[in-house]
């Protein structure tokens, strides 16, 4: 593709309704007819897809970066012209992504006139079938692949198919500006009162006290292979007492703990399934929580009950992902940034080694790290555990004047959280698209 270096890129919106309001992309004619018989002046697009209508959706692309900054266009002369996809789910481009396209939009495409960019900035997606189908889709029909790009938060990915991941760190930004709003408004959050307390993040008086708890891992749903056998083991190594941990929903299907666990530790941790899941749910910051029905919808990322926070001293955290080479930073990353203590992350390898790059600081020497760069999940879950079942089998006063050791460290992380309240996400992965299309004109000259 063509790059005009001195111009930004534009989103392109090929659906209009009768209001001039844009609509998602690739839609098919059946959902435009449906909405535009709903469509009025208070129902837009955003309401459609609020409903369940449509999974294409108008998001967070389009605010941040279109709508905000008013590079949204219908004009399909413009120069740069991104065509972007937002959903929440691949699997919705299966099938009818060339169907769907507007005869226009098709040969723009196939001049080499704009690009198709799949945003899925918020998740830790690489997803080797949506490669293969939708290269497949471009290849047959005369399109060139070179022109897909997939926004992900998933970094370290080991890319092998024609597709271009274009990754950086979605939660940087939002985690660096609630920082700075809890440390600027000097007062607690209520958290549109979903809570009977307030959301309040400790202060450095924190250091003037001793923690009755080893631990504090605060875990919502226990879908996620990783978190599931990280219940088992606490369960069998009986550790409860230790530390504040919640778990708030079960899985039915044992297996899926296949990933994290080898089988010889399948067998030994599977007999104790029936007593964890019987502990569930296990209440920490939600044992306040005003419609106990809502434990699947509250919201997490600005959630941070003090009292929990002051009285552990090592915030275990289950990342997102525990998948190999798929490092993903989510919010839940920063809060023991946040709230000043150290960390053990349960997540995929490099994990620490990536919070390096970006200029924090870990614990080596207070926790052995030497997992983060264990290859094999299995092993590495494993050596995780035995550094928990370590640091559990200290005297909480010794832990305590451990803690105190690494305060400087505790300030540097928060402190340099708050450098990333202008990190732009889109611009940063718009930057290594320009970079990357620029490369590939100078290829085709």
């Amino acid at each position: 593709m063509i790059i005009n270096e001195n111009l930004p890129f534009k989103l392109y919106y090929e659906n209009v309704d009768s209001f001039g309001r844009v609509m998602a992309n690739n839609i098919s004619d059946v959902d435009v007819n449906a909405y535009n018989k709903l469509c009025s002046k208070e129902y837009s697009w955003e309401e459609y897809t609020i409903y369940g209508n449509s999974p294409k959706l108008l998001s967070t692309f389009y605010k941040a970066y279109g709508k905000t900054k008013k590079l949204l266009t219908t004009n399909i002369n413009d120069e740069n012209l991104i065509y972007l996809c937002e959903s929440f789910e691949p699997s919705c481009y299966f099938n009818d992504f060339i169907k769907n396209l507007k005869p226009t939009t098709f040969q723009k495409i196939k001049n080499n006139e704009m690009i198709v960019v799949f945003n899925w900035c918020g998740e830790a997606l690489y997803d080797d079938t949506f490669n293969s189908i939708i290269v497949s889709q471009f290849e047959e029909n005369g399109l060139n692949p070179d022109l897909i790009f997939v926004l992900t938060s998933a970094n370290n990915i080991k890319n092998t198919s024609k597709v271009n991941y274009i990754s950086d760190h979605f939660f940087l930004q939002n985690s660096a500006n609630s920082l700075r709003l809890f440390l600027t408004q000097k007062k607690a959050r209520n958290m549109n009162n979903e809570f009977d307390w307030n959301s309040e993040i400790v202060n450095y008086d924190v250091f003037t006290k001793n923690k009755s708890k080893h631990f504090i891992s605060l875990n919502r749903q226990v879908s996620r292979p990783h978190r599931y056998g990280y219940g088992l083991f606490l369960e069998k190594n009986n550790l409860w007492d230790k530390g504040y941990f919640s778990f708030l929903h079960m899985i039915e299907d044992v297996k899926q703990c296949y990933e994290t666990l080898s089988m010889q530790d399948f067998n030994s941790y599977g007999e104790f399934h029936n007593s964890f899941k019987s502990k569930i749910p296990m209440h920490i910051d939600t044992k306040y929580l005003k419609n106990k029905t809502n434990l699947h919808a509250f919201r997490v990322s600005e959630i941070y009950y003090k009292p929990a926070y002051e009285d552990s001293v090592v915030n275990i955290v289950t990342e997102t992902t525990f998948t190999n080479n798929r490092v993903f930073i989510s919010e839940k990353t920063f809060h023991p940034i946040i709230n000043l203590q150290p960390f053990i992350m349960i997540s995929s390898n490099g994990h620490l080694a990536e919070l390096r790059r970006l200029g924090f600081k870990t614990f080596d020497g207070f926790i052995d790290e030497s997992y983060d760069m264990e290859e094999n999940s299995q092993k590495r879950f494993k050596m995780i555990c035995d550094e928990i079942i370590r640091l559990s089998e200290m005297d909480i006063e010794e832990l305590n004047k451990l803690y105190l050791s690494y305060k400087e460290v505790y300030i540097h992380n928060r402190q340099h959280l708050l450098k990333f309240t202008n990190y732009d996400y889109f611009n940063n992965c718009l930057q290594k698209i320009k970079n990357i299309c620029s490369l590939q004109e100078k290829k085709l000259l």
